[in-house]
C-alpha cells in the first residue's frame, strides 16, 4: 500500500513523498522525493516527521540535538506563534547536508 504526501507549500506541485517502503509499524523506510521539474531542496520546508524518518533519529534524540548540537539544522515557524507545540518545518537541502557530513564524519573516523 502507498500513501501520499504533499510536501511544501504548494500542494499543486507534483512534489509528492510516496512511501517506498515500511516496517511493520508503518513508518516509512525510503521516501522518494523531488522529481518534479524545478526542485529546489534550498527552498523546501519538510516537517518533523519527515526529519525523523531521513536521519533516523528518535523526536527526544532531535529535541536534544537543537539544544546540544550547533550543527543540527535549525527549525523554521510556520507561524507568528512562540508557544510550545507550534509548527516547525525544516529546510530540506540542511537536513541532507547534516546527514552527509555525518556520513563523511564515518569515513575520516574509521
Amino acid at each position: 500500500m502507498s500513501s501520499h504526501q504533499t510536501i511544501g507549500n504548494n500542494p499543486s506541485q507534483s512534489t509528492v513523498v510516496r512511501a517506498l517502503a515500511r516496517d511493520g509499524s508503518g513508518r516509512n523506510l525510503r521516501q522518494d522525493i523531488g522529481q518534479a521539474p524545478g526542485f529546489d531542496p534550498a527552498a523546501m520546508l519538510v516537517r518533523f516527521p519527515d526529519v525523523v524518518a531521513m536521519t533516523g533519529l528518535a523526536r527526544a534524540t532531535i529535541y536534544k540535538r537543537l539544544k546540544d548540537d550547533p550543527t543540527f539544522p535549525r527549525p523554521v515557524p510556520l507561524s507568528g506563534s512562540t508557544s510550545r507545540g507550534a509548527p516547525v518545518g525544516f529546510v530540506l537541502a540542511e537536513v541532507q547536508r547534516w546527514a552527509r557530513e555525518r556520513i563523511d564524519a564515518r569515513e575520516t573516523t574509521a
